[in-house]
Order: structure tokens, then C-alpha cells, then sequence
């Protein structure tokens, strides 16, 4: 097996591109062929508003199984075995190599035939993220970083977006992150362009922000399947990321808010934009 060495933890990882084309053979077996095509059988909900569907369950299986063959000894965390058994997501924080597995992530949008969802990988070891990769199967995009050696869309190495002025920033955030007040103050006369909510797949949200087509997010509900990849990327991508106390982002943290940005300059002043105060409780 060829393999990459995760330059800051002297880790020897799969080589990505392998790792990358089990990733596309899934899409293209498990996910694309039932695209629109989804019967009402094929669709459950695991919770109110929260869907799963045959192709969840098929690719994830796909993946779980080809990951950890590629580390002996490995284990795969995935969504939906998470969703089975709640206990496994403690393996993120303690595994020596954990594949956490997005086999689907924007199901809500795969289910209305919306083409807006992704694959998203990490690789973890002791909690800390050494490789992600995201997968845009409509648009055959794929995106990789392994810890070191910065983030990539095939030969192009990618780079978050220049910082400019909070008021000229696109981005979206998750209205569950401000408070009632806060959003009715913003309401009135929030300076950003763009989208103002999330489209409901972190892994597009995330490719966005590090190819520089967007300046920030802001999630609140920050499960690892839909964030440690991204939010890994987005760093080797020269990208900052912080919850909004200030302290920086753990993979075995569940909940934010955590908001991303360019750079940490541009992040405290998104940040007192939003809040109204710097993180550190001044003006």
C-alpha cells in the first residue's frame, strides 16, 4: 500500500488519491444511481425532520468497510452507525485511527431532488484530524488535505477567500447561534451578502469556504461526520476556526457556536460584528 507522512504527527496515512477514488467508486455505485429515483420505501426518519435513506446506509457500508482496510486495525464512525449505537462516537476522541464517515451529508436536499450533498471523510488519531476529504459527487469535486501539507482540488492548491471588511464578507450562519435579540437587531440591517442561513450540507459550505468562494459560517450543532473534515481542510486551506468563546475547535465537541472565517483577524471582527463584543467580553 502507498502511503503519505502526515508531515506534523510523523503518521504514515493511505495515500489520499486511493483513498479519494474509494470515495468516487461509492458515490458512483451507492448514491448517484438512486438519485431522483428514491422510492418511499427507501426513506426513514431517524428523528423529526431527520431522514436517512437506502443510499445512506448502502454507502456508508461501502466506505466502512474499504476505509479500515486500508489501516489494519482501524475503526469507522459513521453517521448512521452512530445513529444505531450513540456509544461509538466516543471513539473519536480515544482511537489510535478513526475514519468518521459522512456517507451522505445534505440527505434532506438528496431527498427532494435537490443537487446539493456530499461525501465527507476524516481521518483522526487520538481526536485530531491528520486527513479530510469532501466529495461533491454532481459535480465530480473533490477536495483533500493532509495535516502539513496544505489542501487540494486535484493539482490546484486552494486558498481561502482575501479578508476584507465584515460588512463585505458572503457567508451563512445558523440562526440557532445568536439569540432571539441579537437576530432581530441583525435582522434590520445585516451587512452581509450572500446566503444567511446554511443550504443544509456542511460538506458544500466547507468547499466553498476553502476554494475562497465564501468568507464564514456559523454552525451550532457540530457532529464530527459534518465538520471535522471541513473544518480541517478549511485550516490547511490557511482558514481559522474558533467557537465563539474563543477557544479553538475539538472534534469531540457536539455543540457551538463555531464560527469560521479567513483568518483570525478577520474572524474577531466577524465576531464583534455579530456579537456586538470582541470574545474576550470588550467592545
Amino acid at each position: 500500500m502507498s502511503g503519505a507522512v502526515c508531515k506534523t504527527l510523523n503518521i504514515t496515512v493511505p495515500d489520499p488519491e486511493r483513498v479519494g477514488a474509494i470515495i468516487r467508486e461509492t458515490a458512483a455505485a451507492e448514491i448517484l444511481p438512486r438519485f431522483r429515483r428514491l422510492r418511499e420505501a427507501d426513506i426513514h426518519e431517524k428523528g423529526p425532520g431527520d431522514l436517512v435513506t437506502v443510499a445512506d446506509l448502502a454507502a456508508e457500508r461501502r466506505l466502512s468497510l474499504a476505509l479500515t482496510d486500508l489501516i489494519p486495525g482501524s475503526v469507522a464512525v459513521g453517521e448512521e452507525a452512530v445513529a444505531a449505537n450513540p456509544e461509538l462516537v466516543s471513539e473519536v476522541g480515544r482511537g489510535e485511527a478513526v475514519w468518521i464517515i459522512d456517507p451522505l451529508d445534505g440527505t434532506a436536499n438528496f431527498v427532494a431532488g435537490e443537487a446539493v450533498f456530499a461525501v465527507i471523510v476524516a481521518l483522526t488519531s487520538g481526536g485530531r484530524c491528520i486527513a479530510g476529504w469532501i466529495y461533491d459527487p454532481n459535480r465530480d469535486e473533490l477536495m483533500s488535505a493532509l495535516a502539513g501539507a496544505g489542501a487540494w482540488r486535484g493539482e490546484e492548491r486552494l486558498a481561502v477567500a482575501p479578508p476584507v471588511a465584515p460588512a463585505e464578507m458572503i457567508g451563512a450562519l445558523a440562526p440557532k447561534c445568536l439569540s432571539p435579540a441579537r437576530l432581530r437587531h441583525l435582522g434590520g440591517k445585516i451587512p452581509y451578502h450572500g446566503d444567511t442561513v446554511s443550504r443544509r450540507c456542511a460538506g458544500r459550505d466547507y468547499m466553498d469556504l476553502a476554494a475562497g468562494a465564501r468568507h464564514f459560517t456559523m454552525y451550532y450543532r457540530l457532529m464530527p461526520w459534518d465538520h471535522v473534515a471541513g473544518v480541517f481542510i478549511h485550516g490547511e486551506a490557511g482558514g481559522y476556526a474558533a467557537f465563539t468563546d474563543g477557544a479553538p475547535y475539538l472534534t469531540t465537541r457536539l455543540s457551538g457556536p463555531l464560527l469560521v472565517a479567513p483568518d483570525e483577524v478577520s474572524w474577531r471582527a466577524l465576531h464583534t460584528s455579530l456579537f456586538g463584543i470582541s470574545p474576550e467580553g470588550g467592545e
